[in-house]
């Protein structure tokens, strides 16, 4: 057997990630995109791929030369629609392919950006979202240079549009593309939707505004008529759902599911809600997970509803009988014990797919030293590996990871995973990374920490051992657990990551003069609380981190999430905010921090990293700023990712293996 190779940078940011897996409705193939960990140039660029659930065959079916996205299969399973930005670059239009194979036709004209195309039950529409596009006044304000910007004025709305598909489209008579025709009237924001499987409602979930900051407690759930007419709102007027999504109709299509908060005033776990369209105003609450976490549903059989559903570091499917009774799992095997099936994200329903009555089930699942591949089975049976686009990534040698846990100090008990060293041996003690995860309502679950997020793999590669807790407000544990530093940001959630710190140096793994601390977003807010309340650690990486509450409440794009989690809103008890600062007790802080943000971040403006910047090097503190052009909150550009986690390992080299 040949040596295996450690990890490098660059199998890091060019691994392949395939995504939103469909499934034909026996069950015999799967299609789905399969994109990039990073961008190579000013677009990303994903191909669309069919394979067989026997494993007997793979094929491209687009030339993965554009970003081709959101394959969606004819209910016949003969054609497939899907987003192509092949004609302009990174505005997506509508495309449909013969599955036997042949060249792409446009279904859609227009300049508006298309997404999230859904077939009609009976094959001869489709359903799309659409974002607005420049009008005439929006380009002669720019060519003149006469474009003030009146915040909440001229609102871009995403808003869903139908699309006629003549019954042979690939026939003589050829294909002449037209525009999408509005279906929802008035300035309604659609963030996803689903037909009825009669076809005479498509289920929406739409807001009053556009922003990020309406999907905390602005998202309603609408049925629209699909001939035309007024939403009937779920709930009625009062029907607001705290982080709505994943709309999914029973095969007979008298109820609706869909997931929703409890509570418009925290952002716990969602729970499954139930609806029948001829009582819209009157939806009843199905499951409340105690014990898990949901993150997506699919209804493909009359009895049972599938869950994708995160179980302390294992994300899976699960069916939850409609009527009543608790979830159970839906396969066996391996996949149901360990790993992570991917959940989709917004318009990407659960991130996997069941074929008619569920028979089959089919999506992405990757562990810790597994990465991403497609995968398929019979529901309650085994899943088959279909893919083996990281083979040479899954070959390299990685450090073996375990899930670990201890108690806080009020007694409860914490878990997260422990990322040993490469060549880790017993009864050594090693350099330690305290790695802390994004959200706060967000996990760390078992897949391979190997990219510019993730850097657990790439420090074990180099000497480190990387502790990953899911402190209280982490996922997979309940909604109550999800909840548990609600008004206490910094608080019980801190002390639990820091006792396992404590307990690893107890195991005499951690060296306790070797420590060093990072994270991204949420990670990165809990690092600069470290660094002010410790000196333990001696070197501190700050990715996109909040270091002024006080400051931030003013500039984020998501306002009302972030004044969710403190006692009051921020002109009404501004205190609170200042008193979970970092920079409040930055005169405390001594261990050099390296500083990472993209300049265009929303979410934690890049002004945040200023602030600290500014402040530590006030104060003579090593510390350096890297601010990464044209990057949102989340790293994208190829030699970005790179440049990040060279610096991620040579600052902590610096300090901890001098």
């Amino acid at each position: 057997m040949p040596e295996q190779r450690p990890l490098d940078i660059d199998a890091a940011v060019t691994q392949r990630v395939p995504a939103d897996v469909r499934i034909t409705g026996d069950g015999s193939g799967v299609v789905f995109s399969l994109g990039w960990a990073s961008t190579a140039g000013e677009h990303p660029v994903a191909d669309l791929w069919y394979a067989a659930t026997d494993g007997s065959s793979l094929r491209r079916l687009t030339a993965g030369t554009a970003h081709d996205s959101a394959p969606r299969l004819h209910p016949d399973g003969t054609l497939l629609a899907f987003i192509s930005d092949r004609a302009t670059p990174g505005v997506g239009a509508l495309y449909l392919l013969a599955l036997d194979g042949g060249e792409a036709l446009r279904l859609s004209a227009g300049e508006a950006a298309l997404s999230d195309p859904q077939w009609s039950p009976d094959g001869r529409q489709i359903a799309v979202l659409v974002t607005d596009a420049d009008d005439a006044e929006d380009r002669r304000r720019k060519e003149e240079r006469d474009d003030p910007v009146v915040v909440g004025e001229r609102l871009k709305y995403t808003r869903l549009a139908l699309l006629d598909v003549p019954p042979d489209p690939f026939g003589a008579d050829g294909l002449t593309p037209s525009t999408p025709r509005p279906l929802l009237q008035g300035d309604w924001h659609v963030w996803e939707h689903a037909w009825s499987p009669d076809g005479a409602w498509i289920a929406a979930i739409v807001s009053r505004k556009p922003g990020m900051d309406e999907t905390f407690d602005g998202l309603r759930v609408a049925l629209l008529p699909a001939a035309g007419g007024e939403p009937l709102l779920v709930g009625g007027e009062r029907g607001v759902y705290r982080s709505a999504a994943s709309l999914a109709w029973a095969p007979d299509g008298h109820r609706l599911a869909f997931l929703g908060g409890v509570d418009l005033t925290a952002s716990g776990a969602a729970a499954v809600w139930l609806v029948d369209p001829a009582a819209p105003q009157q939806p009843t609450l199905r499951f409340h997970d105690e014990d898990g976490t949901i993150e997506a549903l699919a209804w493909p059989h009359d009895a049972w509803l599938a869950l994708h559903r995160l179980t302390n570091v294992t994300a899976s499917f699960w069916k939850l009988p409609v009527s009543d009774g608790p979830p159970r799992l839906a396969l066996t095997g391996e996949q149901a014990e360990r790993g992570t099936f991917s959940a989709g994200g917004w318009s990407s329903g659960i991130g996997g797919a069941f074929s008619r009555a569920g028979a089959w089930f089919a999506s992405t699942w990757g562990d810790a030293t597994r990465p991403r591949e497609v995968w398929a089975g019979q529901t309650g049976g085994t899943a088959r590996q279909l893919t083996e686009f990281n083979a040479d990534l899954a070959s390299r040698r990685f450090g073996r990871t375990e899930v670990v846990r201890w108690h806080a100090s009020d007694g409860s008990e914490v878990e997260g995973l422990l990322i040993y060293p490469v060549d880790y041996v017993a009864g050594q003690r090693y350099p330690t990374i305290l790695h802390t995860h994004g959200g706060p309502t967000w996990a760390w679950d078992d897949h391979l920490y190997a990219d510019w997020h993730d850097w657990g793999q790439w420090l074990a590669t180099n000497g480190y051992a990387v502790l990953l807790p899911n402190p209280r407000g982490s996922t997979g544990r309940g909604w109550r657990y999800a909840l548990g530093n609600l008004h206490d940001l910094m608080g019980g959630d801190w002390h639990d990551s820091q006792a396992g710190i404590d307990a690893l140096i107890e195991r005499g793994i951690a060296d306790p003069e070797r420590l060093g601390v990072g994270g991204w977003s949420y990670g990165g807010y809990t690092t600069a609380w470290t660094i002010t309340q410790t000196t333990r650690y001696k070197a501190a990486i700050v990715g996109a981190g909040v270091s002024n509450r006080a400051s931030c409440a003013g500039t984020i794009d998501i306002v009302r999430w972030l004044q969710s989690w403190f006692p009051a809103e921020f002109p009404e008890n501004p205190d609170s905010y200042w008193d979970r600062s970092p920079v409040r007790y930055v005169g405390a802080v001594a261990t050099p921090t390296l500083i990472l943000h993209g300049e265009k971040d929303e979410r934690v403006p890049v002004s945040q990293g200023w602030e600290l910047y500014n402040a530590l090097k006030t104060m003579g503190v090593p510390t350096q700023l890297v601010i990464y052009p044209r990057q949102p909150h989340l790293i994208g550009e190829r030699n970005h990712q790179r440049d990040l986690l060279q610096r991620v390992v040579e600052w902590f080299d610096r300090y901890l293996k001098c």
